[in-house]
C-alpha cells in the first residue's frame, strides 16, 4: 500500500509542477509586452576575483556576439592572480571597461553595488565572470518584452563525465523553479543571469537587511521585487542561457553546495521553506519504506518503487535537460536521486561544523 500511495502523490506533484507549469511558463513570461529591452539601454556588470582562466571565454563570447550591450563593466575584487593582464590581453577594441573595489569593500554583493554606482542605462544585467553563451545571446535579449527583472537560466556544465553528476540536482531545481513560476512564482534565481530596471532595483534595494551576509545578491534582489510586488518574470529558452563550469570534486561541490543553502536559509522566504520540507518529508518517506521492505525481504516490491521512481523522474525532467542537451546528467538522474538521502543528510550534518569558502575567503552569514 505504501508504494502506490508514495508514487502516486509523488508522481502527482512531480507532474503538476515540473509538466504542467513548464508549459504555462513561456506565455506567462510572455504575456502582456510593452516594449523591449533596448540594448543601447544595457549595461553588463561582472564581478570578479581570480578568473584568469576564465576571462578569455567569456570575453571571447562577447566578440562572437551578433549584437552588444552599450556597456560592459568589470569589477575586480581583489584579485592576486593574472586577471588584469589577462583582461588587457583579450579585451582590445571591446566596449569593456575594468574597475577596482575601493580599500574597505569586498565580495560579489559590494563589487555589484559599486559596479552599479557607475551605470546611468535603464538596464542593468548581472553575469558571473566563469559564464559562456551564444552569438545569439543579446540578439534574443533585446526581444524580451520589458519587466522589471528577468531570471534567466544559468546552467551548470561538467567539464569532463565525471564531473557530469554535480548538474543533476540543480537541473532538477532550476527544472522545479520554471514550473512554480508556471503556476505560482519561482523561489531562486541566479546572479549569473539576471536582468533589471536600475531604477526599480533602487526603488525596492532593502540593503540594511542582508548587508551583513556576504553571498546572495541574486536571491536577496528576487526577496526585494517580490516583496515590493514588482513585476517579476522567468524564461527557460537555451538561446537565452549562460553555461557555467561545475566544481572540481566532492569537497568543491559540497563548498558550493553549503554556501547555496546558507544564504537561502537567510531569505526567510515561507513558501520556500514550506517546499524544502515538504522535500524533506517524501525523502524520508522513501528512506522509510526502503527500509521497511528490505527489513521484511520484500525485494522484489522494493525493486518496483526503485524503477518506477526512476522512470517516473526520467519523463517528467526529461524536456528540461534535453531541451539545454544535457543527456549525460538526464541518464544519471536515478542514480543521483537514490542517492539524494544521503547527500542531504551529509549536507545538514557539515552546516554546523563547515564554514564555506569562496575564492580563499570564508562565507559570513
Amino acid at each position: 500500500m505504501e508504494v502506490p500511495l508514495f508514487l502516486s502523490f509523488y508522481g502527482g506533484l512531480l507532474c503538476w509542477i515540473v509538466i504542467y507549469g513548464g508549459f504555462k511558463h513561456r506565455s506567462k513570461a510572455l504575456s502582456n509586452p510593452a516594449g523591449n529591452v533596448s540594448l543601447d539601454e544595457l549595461t553588463v556588470l561582472v564581478p570578479l576575483r581570480n578568473e584568469a582562466k576564465n576571462l578569455p571565454k567569456i570575453l571571447d563570447c562577447l566578440r562572437c556576439s551578433r549584437v552588444k550591450p552599450v556597456r560592459w563593466i568589470f569589477i575586480n575584487d581583489d584579485s592576486d592572480d593574472e586577471s588584469k593582464a589577462v583582461f588587457d590581453r583579450h579585451a582590445a577594441g571591446l566596449p569593456v571597461e575594468w574597475l577596482s573595489l575601493p580599500d574597505g569593500l569586498q565580495g560579489k554583493k559590494e563589487a555589484l553595488r559599486f559596479g552599479m554606482s557607475f551605470v546611468s542605462t535603464q538596464w542593468v544585467l548581472t553575469m558571473d565572470a566563469d559564464v559562456t553563451f551564444k552569438s545569439t545571446y543579446f540578439s534574443q535579449i533585446q526581444e524580451l518584452p520589458e519587466a522589471d527583472l528577468w531570471i534567466l537560466p544559468a546552467v551548470l556544465v561538467g567539464e569532463s563525465p565525471l564531473n557530469q553528476w554535480q548538474e543533476v540536482d540543480l537541473q532538477m531545481m532550476n527544472a522545479i523553479n520554471v514550473g512554480l513560476y508556471g503556476v505560482y512564482r519561482p523561489v531562486i534565481c541566479s546572479g549569473a543571469n539576471l536582468l533589471f530596471q536600475l531604477e526599480v532595483y533602487r526603488q525596492v534595494d532593502d540593503w540594511d537587511a542582508h548587508k551583513n551576509i556576504s553571498s546572495g545578491d541574486d536571491i536577496f534582489t528576487l526577496r526585494a521585487f517580490r516583496r515590493a510586488k514588482r513585476d517579476v518574470r522567468l524564461i527557460s529558452e537555451p538561446s537565452l542561457a549562460v553555461f557555467s563550469p561545475t566544481t572540481r570534486g566532492l569537497w568543491g561541490f559540497m563548498n558550493q553546495r553549503l554556501r547555496w543553502i546558507g544564504k537561502t536559509t537567510q531569505v526567510k522566504d515561507h513558501f520556500a521553506t514550506f517546499l524544502g520540507v515538504l522535500q524533506s518529508l517524501f525523502s524520508l518517506a522513501f528512506v522509510g519504506i526502503v527500509a521497511k521492505l528490505w527489513t521484511e525481504h520484500d525485494l522484489e516490491y522494493m525493486l518496483v518503487l526503485l524503477v518506477v521512481k526512476a522512470f517516473l523522474e526520467w519523463a517528467v525532467f526529461a524536456p528540461y535537460f534535453l531541451r539545454y542537451k544535457r543527456l549525460g546528467p538526464w541518464f544519471m538522474l536515478p542514480i543521483v536521486q537514490w542517492l539524494a538521502p544521503l547527500y542531504h543528510g551529509l549536507l545538514w550534518a557539515l552546516i554546523p561544523v563547515v564554514k564555506p569558502r569562496w575564492k580563499g575567503r570564508r562565507v559570513f552569514r
